[in-house]
């Protein structure tokens, strides 16, 4: 049958159900450890799009460490 094994033990590995019942057994730290590293990641690229695209400039040491706007 399909998904099974020839001695109709259960599903073979690798096909979408076997994956599916990995998630899930997945505990809830290897969870949340991936949730901030996709967050911090997320964030460095959002950061990256912003700096790329904003009208203002980033912080650079001047003479009153203040930001200003590009002109």
């Amino acid at each position: 049958m399909r998904g099974e094994t020839a001695a109709g033990a259960g599903p073979r590995r690798g096909t979408g159900w076997d994956m599916g019942l990995a998630a899930e057994r997945a505990s809830r730290a290897e969870i949340a450890v991936q949730l901030v590293l996709d967050a911090i990641f997320g964030l460095q690229l959002d950061l990256a799009i912003l700096k790329s695209t904003s009208s203002w400039a980033w912080p650079r040491r001047r003479a009153g460490g203040l930001w200003e706007k590009r002109r």
